[in-house]
């Protein structure tokens, strides 16, 4: 198993991929084009868990009536 960081960003996310014992395997800068996310994951072992983080500038917003 590995432990899967994404780091989001506007037009770009960062990616970490760790053992278990915390070891860093690979980081990654990923542009936001169409399957480079999928591209990336399929790299990784199936059933890994993901966290995902986004800077709060980022985050969607919505107006409130």
């Amino acid at each position: 198993m590995e432990y899967i960081a994404f780091d989001a960003h506007k037009y770009y996310t960062l990616a970490s991929v760790a053992r278990p014992d915390g070891q860093v395997v690979r980081e990654e800068r990923i542009e936001h084009d169409r399957g480079a996310l999928r591209q990336f994951l399929e790299r990784c072992e199936p059933g890994s868990p993901v966290v995902v983080a986004q800077p709060e500038h980022c985050a969607p917003r919505t107006r409130v009536p």
